[in-house]
């Protein structure tokens, strides 16, 4: 289920989003290669909501990869530092990203961070949420 999908994933989430970030303020790694089976590509895309297209109901195709890039948009204008935007890709195609306008390729890191953080916030939390999973 969606919901499952998003307990599982949501320390892997916090973990990427924390990357990202350090990365992106220059105090992490550049590149970070985490690697999973076909089980974790799909609930990572089940997690992200990712899942809508047809092609991805299924299990994802060998040697699949989901793709996190952090991007520095070029300054227009000389006063002012534009945010830094994510983007996800898998096997290359732009996904959806959660607290991101749907249908754009890239999203501010800080919203992409913060919906990532709050998505369990409506339950108390994401130990609480997984708690009440557990009685169901």
């Amino acid at each position: 289920s969606p919901v499952a999908s998003r307990l599982a994933m949501h320390p892997l989430l916090l973990e990427i989003t924390s990357r990202l970030q350090a990365a992106a303020e220059g105090s992490g790694a550049r590149l970070t290669l985490l690697s999973g089976h076909d089980t974790v590509v799909a609930q990572l895309l089940a997690a992200l909501d990712a899942t809508g297209e047809s092609e991805r109901c299924g299990w994802p195709p060998y040697a699949s990869r989901v793709v996190f890039e952090v991007w520095a948009p070029v300054r227009r204008d000389e006063g002012r530092t534009p945010a830094l935007v994510v983007r996800a890709l898998f096997n290359g195609v732009p996904q959806p990203l959660p607290g991101c306008s749907p249908g754009l390729e890239l999203c501010p890191l800080r919203a992409f961070a913060q919906a990532v953080e709050a998505r369990f916030s409506a339950q108390g939390g994401f130990e609480r949420a997984c708690a009440a999973k557990a009685r169901l």
